[in-house]
């Protein structure tokens, strides 16, 4: 193996697992490490937009940081894009 990507992805955790019907990923991280050479070849980072269950608990903003303001928004009035759109 000569490359390796690592994500670690946020999602919209509830306090109890019924609360929610989904969770969405709300922040979607990567980096991308060259094993051969010991070194950091890339980084990526954004925040997506829920789309399936807007609600952002409280005790997912403290555990990752993330509210609703910035779930939703790059800045005022630019949109974080969805999941699908992320990936692409």
């Amino acid at each position: 193996m000569d490359y390796l990507v690592l994500f670690d992805l946020e999602a919209n955790t509830p306090t109890e697992y019924n609360s929610l019907k989904f969770n969405e990923v709300l922040e979607l991280p990567a980096v991308v490490l060259d094993l051969k050479n010991n070194s950091l070849i890339g980084e990526f980072q954004t925040y997506v937009r829920p789309t399936i269950d807007d609600r952002i608990p409280p005790f997912c903003t403290y555990l990752t940081g993330i509210d609703k303001k910035k779930a939703y928004y790059k800045s005022e009035n630019v949109k974080n894009p969805t999941f699908g759109e992320a990936l692409n």
